[in-house]
Order: structure tokens, then sequence, then C-alpha cells
């Protein structure tokens, strides 16, 4: 099936699967919210024990009640935004949302999102598709009228001097400080969330770690305030917000400050807006019952847009992106670069009890019967598939370039000829400097790559459909040590492109993980009298099913 996109292009109605669409399903299949936790669940990421973000979270406290249970409801929904376009008679005339420039994209953002509550997640310069995610049903917060079910304040809440925005920040924000505040304390009194990569890089000149300063509201509130809170409470079991209540002086300079940030940040968006302003008749009319002029409610619309985009960027970090983005490098945009694993489609892996049983069936003609580990015996035969593979990380092989020499002769020669007044010293400090990046230090030979027994090989490619009975009849060949040539070798068991972009299970903080290798099937008739015929075998007696 297919259907026009916003250019008039016709696309397909259906794609595979990415991590977006994957946990968004979960979520909608979890009979309750503990039903997440569970062992085999790619949920667990999400239970509060371990993730603080989870308690504040809009979004789950929608799709299940405070009694467990699942909403009848409401459930997510994951689609592609895929363009503007013009709906006079007779005109066709569109824009796909990765075409609009970046005046457009804002037109665009705007409007889908005060309008229908949809608007595009952070997208990487390579996608030439524009994700969304949003709940269906309508959103419940507790605050204003929810005339508009479909965000997460309405827009009536920004009118000034209505008290709305004060209400939006305590009820709605201040639940997010509260956890972000409580994974600085689990940080600084676990030492095993100390181990973790990202959230133990070092954040500042003082040497602090991600994980023991503010990140989300880094901006937000004042230094001297943010000091102030990790002074004041210490304790992970401590409630920010219960504290905040009997300290109602410290609650409204927080207020203050929040209320400062989004007054700044929403001028700024206005003033940009104006550009190339547009605004759909019917949003203005939104704000009729109020005598106020037109460019205050043009104000008021951005308003509430930059509140409510905030809100859900907050909730896509939770739910999908990262679960806690202290964890992202962000002098080096790694959450422009992380995106492409939440939303690169492809076929999945089966990891349902059947295709288990199905995988570890060691009847005489059972798909476990005959593999290259069992051949070996009891020692190597190990891998007993259970919907998880284990992986280890071995150290990256370090060299210089064989080249270097002769790169650093052609360097030197061009230097010289181009400043021959230049001094022995200068010419050698340039040459060095030019010539590092072909040194140990810079090299990585196994960037990407890794290494996966041809056992596991063959049991994913069946649990993604994809091996062949030639496949299998060469497999066999090569269980019983019968000869292959190069050829079938190389056209039978060509290199896997794997990716996963998950989370790590029994952490305690969200551990954010991106695979994405090039896997050397290590095939034994090929690796036979090398270091790679040793690795296999460790491998195997290890139960380790790739390594990179």
């Amino acid at each position: 099936m297919s259907s026009s996109n916003a250019e008039g292009n016709r696309v397909n109605d259906i794609t595979t699967d990415n991590t977006l669409s994957f946990i968004a399903d979960s979520i909608n299949n979890a009979e309750s919210r503990t039903d997440m936790y569970k062992k085999g669940s790619p949920l667990r990421f999400l239970n509060p024990k371990n993730n603080p973000w989870a308690s504040s979270s809009i979004t789950l406290k929608n799709l299940f009640a405070a009694n467990d249970s699942r909403s009848t409801t409401r459930k997510l929904v994951v689609d592609i935004v895929s363009g503007t376009q013009r709906t006079d008679k007779d005109i066709v005339d569109g824009q796909n949302t990765t075409n609009l420039s970046a005046q457009g994209k804002l037109i665009q953002d705007v409007h889908t999102l005060l309008k229908g509550g949809i608007i595009e997640t952070i997208r990487p310069g390579s996608k030439s598709s524009a994700w969304a995610w949003y709940i269906d049903g309508g959103i419940q917060t507790g605050i204003g009228k929810k005339s508009e079910p479909h965000l997460y304040a309405d827009i009536d809440l920004f009118i000034p001097q209505s008290g709305g925005e004060r209400t939006v920040i305590e009820n709605l924000i201040l639940p997010y400080l509260d956890s972000e505040l409580k994974r600085i304390n689990i940080y600084k009194t676990n030492p095993e969330a100390k181990k973790y990569i990202g959230y133990n890089a070092k954040s500042n000149p003082q040497g602090e770690a991600f994980g023991e300063v503010f990140v989300m509201f880094n901006g937000i509130l004042k230094n001297a305030t943010q000091n102030k809170l990790k002074e004041l409470i210490t304790d992970p079991n401590v409630s920010l917000l219960d504290y905040l209540e009997e300290n109602t002086d410290l609650k409204n300079e927080i207020i203050r400050e929040i209320y400062s940030y989004f007054n700044i940040k929403s001028n700024e968006l206005y003033n940009q807006y104006s550009k190339a302003s547009y605004f759909d008749h019917k949003l203005i009319n939104k704000l009729s019952q109020v005598d106020i002029s037109r460019e205050q409610k043009e104000k008021i619309l951005l308003r509430a847009y930059f509140y409510n985009n905030w809100i859900h960027n907050v909730e896509t970090a939770i739910l999908f992106f990262s679960g806690d983005i202290a964890q992202l490098d962000h002098a080096k945009e790694n959450a422009h670069k992380r995106t492409s694993g939440l939303i690169s489609n492809g076929p999945r892996v089966r990891t349902d009890i059947a295709a288990q049983r199905f995988i570890n069936d060691t009847s005489e003609k059972g798909f476990g019967n005959s593999t290259y580990a069992r051949s070996l015996g009891e020692k190597y035969d190990k891998f007993r598939y259970d919907g998880y593979l284990n992986t280890a990380v071995i150290q990256d092989i370090a060299r210089d370039s064989i080249y270097m020499p002769e790169i650093r002769r052609r360097i030197e020669a061009d230097v010289r000829k181009n400043y021959p007044k230049m001094s022995n010293e200068r010419v050698k400090e340039i040459v060095d400097r030019r010539v590092g990046k072909y040194s140990a230090d810079e090299i990585k030979e196994a960037d990407g790559q890794g290494y996966i027994t041809i056992d596991a090989y063959r049991a994913l490619k069946k649990l993604q459909n994809k091996w062949s009975s030639d496949q299998e009849r060469l497999y066999q060949k090569i269980v019983k040590g019968e000869k292959v040539t190069l050829e079938d070798l190389t056209e039978g068991f060509p290199v896997y492109k794997l990716q996963n972009f998950g989370f790590a299970e029994d952490t305690v903080l969200p551990v954010n993980i991106m695979h994405k290798f090039a896997l050397f099937p290590l095939i034994p008739s090929a690796i036979k009298g090398t270091e790679l015929e040793q690795l296999h075998k460790k491998m195997l007696e290890d139960n380790i099913q790739y390594v990179t």
C-alpha cells in the first residue's frame, strides 16, 4: 500500500521497526506498569527504582493509573510527519519536512504541536524521514480546563496575569527537577553509578562528573541555586517536592528562575518567528475571549509552544532516547549523533519463547543439534538462546601506520619547499603534528568492527528469517570438517551488519547503549591455525556471542 506525501509523491504506508516504534509498541502492550520491569522486557530501564525520571514522566502517569493498571483509553502512537501542504482548492503545493527551510520547519512545528500535539523528534542530518510520537486519547495533568487534550499545558494557561504559567511550572516542571536531583544523589552515593561512561565524564573545570551536576536544568537555574539544592538534599530518597512545601521561599526562588528562563527563550522565539510570521486563524481564535492585541496573542501562542515543546523533549529523553541526557557528550553534540540509532529501521531479531525453543532444540533434527560448538564437546557448547546475547569488548589494536616513514618524508619535503627559511625546530613541530594522525594514538583499526561466532551468526540470521538452505548446507560441511572453498565462504557468510539501540538492564541509573558493528563471522576452516581460532574457541568456552 502507498499514499501521497506532502510533495505529492507516492510513499509506502508501512516501514520496518526502529527503536522508537519498538519501545512505544512495548509500552502499549504492557498489561500493567510493573509488567514493564519483568525479565526480558525492553522497558526495565523505566523502573523508578533505578530511573528517577520515570517517576516524573507525564506520559507514564497518563498510560498507567496509580494502582498500576493500564489505561484503556490511551496509547502511544508513532508516526511520520510528512511535511506541509497547502489545502487551497485545485492547488497541490507542498514540501516534505526534511526539505523545509529553517523558518518553514519552525512554522510547521508550531502548528502541528499546538493544533494536534505532534512534533518531530530530533533528527540527524543523514536521515530523510521525520518521526514523531504522541499520546492518543488525550493528556490529563490535573491543571487547567484541559480544553486541548493534545497538549501538556493548555494555551490559555499562558495568558498574562492568569496564574496559569506558575501552575505549569509547579505541577509539570518541578517534578523533573526533583528527578534530576535524585539522579545526582544516586550518582554521588552509589559506587556502581560512577562506572557508567558518560555519567562519569568530566563536566567542568572543577572536575565534577556529569552524573553529579544538573544537566537538564543547567542554564535554567542559576549556579548558586543549583549548588544550594545539592547542599540541602544529599539523600536520593528525599523528595525535593516535599522539601519545597515546607520551604516556600526557596520554592518561589526556583519558580522565578524557571519562569525567567522560559520568558527569555519565548521572547527570543517570537523574534525569530516574526521574521516570516504565519499563524492559522484557528490558533489566533483560541484566544478570542481575551481582549488583547494580535501581537500579544502571538506571543502567548509561542510561549505555549515553547513550554509544550520543552516538556515533550524531556519526555522523549526519558522514554526513548537516553533515559537521562547527563550521559551524553554535549560538547561533541552527541545527542544528534545518537538520534540515528533511535530512528534507524530494519528487520528485528525474534526473541519470543517459540523462537527460543526452536534455536535451542537439540533433538535429532533440531536446529541446535548439529552446531559447531556441539561438535567440539561440552566444554564449548554453552550457548542457549533466551532472547539475550552475551557480548564483550576487547582491547583495540594500536599501532603506527606502516606508511608513516614515507608520510613523514613527504610532509617534511613539502614544508621545506613552501617555507625554505623556516627553522628546523619549527619544521619538526609542524611535521610531528601532521604525522600524528597516522600514529597508534589516533588510528583505530577495528572502529565499528567486531567478531561473531559462527553459531551465533547462524542463529541470528535464522531469527531474522535470512538464513537460506544453501547457507545451512555450507555450514554443515564446516561442522563436519569437509573441504570448502574460500569463494563459497565469502559468498555464504558475508560480514553481518547489526545495530541495537536500547538500554542496559539492572543498572542503578538508566544507561543507553548503541551497538552498531560490522561483525566478521569466525569461520573455523578460514581461521584455522590463527589467533582468531583461539579467540573463537575462547568465546565459545566463555559463552560470548560477539566481541568488538
